[in-house]
């Protein structure tokens, strides 16, 4: 059985991590989601050489992918 990430897993991590995006008032907690969000996203490029980290960041609700 192969154990690999679908689009459909990558899709909800984005819909996860954009739900706390917006649900985090204080902006140290937002800072802290994004940096998660970073951080995931830099691992999902290693696992993937296809993943597209720009286009990830913007599903979680980041404008930029630096």
């Amino acid at each position: 059985m192969d154990n690999a990430m679908t689009k459909k897993h990558y899709e909800a991590l984005a819909r996860i991590l954009s739900s706390q995006m917006c649900d985090a008032e204080m902006e140290t907690c937002q800072h802290t989601v994004r940096l998660i969000t970073r951080d995931i996203a830099d691992y999902l490029a290693t696992e993937n050489p296809r993943f597209d980290r720009s286009r990830f960041l913007k599903a979680c609700g980041l404008e930029s992918a630096s």
